[in-house]
């Protein structure tokens, strides 16, 4: 999922993005059944490579069982 996310914000930079640049970008993902996933780039020359990085970590065995003991709320 975060993968196909971070896809689409790629191929809609490829395909234009804002004329300024970029270099920041942030994905929040809500659900009923999980905490919710907040991934945040706040400065990079590369915001695509930088958010793919923080994503892999972020599926990382240790971080994700942690991230499944979070509170819903």
């Amino acid at each position: 999922m975060l993968a196909h996310l971070i896809d689409a914000l790629n191929a809609a930079l490829d395909a234009g993005g804002d004329k300024r640049g970029t270099r920041s970008a942030a994905l929040r993902i809500e659900s009923f059944q999980q905490a919710p996933i907040d991934l945040r780039v706040d400065w990079s020359e590369d915001v695509v490579a930088a958010l793919r990085a923080l994503a892999d970590q972020f599926m990382s065995d240790d971080f994700q069982a942690f991230w499944r003991q979070l509170p819903l709320r």
